[in-house]
């Protein structure tokens, strides 16, 4: 018994944490069984489109569909199209309020970002009573926070500040910049 808990000891929180029976989601097979069996079920919604306003963004497959998750204790699943690149788009509000946060503080934040709905559009340009971008998950909000990043520094400084914290926040994956898609919303898409 007394190897077991040495070894215990030195095992990762996850295993730890598994054999101990107290991950976040105890059942995690079977909570990743619902989470497909509801991709099934929304994978037919074919409603939406692709944005006209950004001419790049004709090119992407409507078709592709995929999801991960990972929970607090490092449990991850993913599904569907799970290789296909694609641009993070507003995808990326969440992962830059991470990103800020553990940077600058919530603080920080809330002292230049509000905290409540807009009622608007993702892309409308409104501030709250408080002059101040309603939240960080619309573009105002995003286009504030990232200027709250690391102000100071060069431009290829803060893009590679965001491109490695992003990086970090998803796992190590590839996150790469999309020049085409850049220059055509830089050209079309005066929100964003």
């Amino acid at each position: 018994v007394s190897d077991f808990a040495k070894t215990l000891s030195g095992a990762s929180s996850t295993l730890r944490r598994a054999l101990m029976r107290s991950l976040a989601v105890e059942h995690f097979a079977e909570f990743c069984e619902d989470l497909v069996a509801v991709f099934h079920e929304t994978a037919p919604c074919v409603d939406g489109h692709l944005p006209e306003y950004i001419p790049a963004l004709l090119d992407v497959d409507p078709d592709a569909f995929c999801f991960a998750v990972c929970t607090v204790d490092g449990q991850q699943f993913s599904y569907g199209d799970t290789d296909a690149e694609f641009c993070l788009e507003a995808v990326v509000q969440p992962l830059l309020y991470c990103l800020a946060v553990e940077d600058i503080g919530k603080a920080r934040i809330d002292a230049h970002i509000g905290r409540e709905p807009s009622g608007s559009a993702f892309n409308a340009f409104t501030l709250n009573k408080e002059k101040k971008p309603h939240n960080p998950m619309i573009n105002t909000g995003g286009i504030v926070l990232c200027s709250l990043l690391r102000p100071d520094e060069t431009p290829a400084e803060h893009f590679s500040f965001v491109q490695n914290g992003l990086r970090e926040l998803s796992g190590d994956a590839k996150v790469s910049f999309n020049q085409p898609t850049y220059l055509s919303k830089r050209e079309h898409a005066d929100r964003n």
